[in-house]
């Protein structure tokens, strides 16, 4: 038997900062550290920052198997197309990464919320299939089928934070159309959707000039009738997109992660109460829980997809 005595990098791109991370092939964790994810230069300083930092660990790319990287946006190939919170457009990913270590190293790309659900994946046994439905800033949801990424045509499956919920009277979402899951359900749309009732003349304990998801939550938790109003719609909404998923897919499992999933089980039971009141009745048994991986998701998810490859 032949021992593969290489390395694997795996990185997490986010719009603030990159999750650095590197394993031994067989996925033992050696070390993992941060890296600013910097608008400079429309973005592209994020590569070179990146090969700053391997350096200064004493990273032998010679001994690398490989490179993972997740990446926001829709990925086909090594090219992500309009990652714009980053200040990307459509770029090829692993040539400006290739570019900046100044060598040639393999390089795998895949969308961020693919890297996710795929790092949760392997911490569930006897599962064929699921989906990891992240809610932060905005709502991603990354899809395993049979073991392996479902990226679809355009490398945009799994974009239900963009399913349509509502009509032309709903909140305008960052993609242009108004009554998207997102503007319900991420953190941003749970904040819009507070301070709209308390604007409208709710009472609250809540001050809407100052205010976060984190204190909705925790308000309603508290019992605040606006918050708590906020926390169900959300919870309505999602159990509604997972249903309308789930009659397409007929998954194993859902897990709920990003930093809405800290809410625990106050927000997970109100989204299962929902779903078996509007799920396909032989889709009810579906079983919807947090994630477990947190913030390390993605970088385990990278290390797997060179792991695989």
């Amino acid at each position: 038997m032949v021992i593969d005595m290489k390395e694997i990098i795996a990185l997490d791109v986010g719009g603030s900062t990159v999750k650095c991370a590197h394993f031994t092939t067989e996925g033992i964790l050696k070390d993992k550290w941060l890296v600013t994810s910097s608008k400079t230069g429309a973005g592209m300083q994020i590569f070179s920052d990146i090969a700053k930092s391997l350096k200064k660990r004493n990273i032998d790319l010679e001994n690398i198997k490989g490179i993972g990287i997740g990446v926001p946006g829709p990925v086909l190939d090594t090219t992500v197309y309009e990652a714009v919170n980053l200040g990307w457009g459509t770029l090829d990913v692993k040539e400006a990464l290739v570019k900046a270590l100044g060598q040639e190293v393999p390089v795998y790309v895949e969308n961020d919320a693919n890297i996710a659900a795929y790092g949760e994946y392997f911490t569930i046994k006897d599962a064929d299939s699921l989906a990891l439905l992240t809610l932060g800033t905005g709502i991603g949801d990354g899809i395993i089928l049979n073991g392996k990424i479902y990226r679809g045509v355009n490398g945009s499956a799994g974009e239900i934070g963009h399913m349509k919920m509502a009509g032309a009277d709903g909140l305008l979402c960052n993609c242009g159309l108004k009554g998207c899951l997102e503007t319900f359900a991420s953190a941003t749309g749970v904040t819009r959707h507070t301070k709209k009732f308390i604007e409208a003349g709710m009472n609250s304990s809540l001050n809407p000039a100052h205010i976060n998801a984190k204190m909705v939550f925790d308000a309603a938790k508290a019992g605040d009738a606006v918050a708590l109003k906020v926390v169900d719609q959300a919870a309505y909404y999602l159990a509604h997109a997972i249903a309308n998923m789930n009659v397409i897919l007929d998954l194993d499992n859902v897990l709920i992660g990003g930093g809405l999933s800290e809410a625990g089980l106050f927000l997970i039971d109100k989204i299962k109460a929902y779903y078996q009141d509007v799920a396909f009745k032989p889709l009810r048994g579906l079983d919807i829980k947090k994630a477990s991986l947190g913030n390390d998701a993605g970088i385990y998810g990278a290390f797997r997809v060179v792991q695989h490859a």
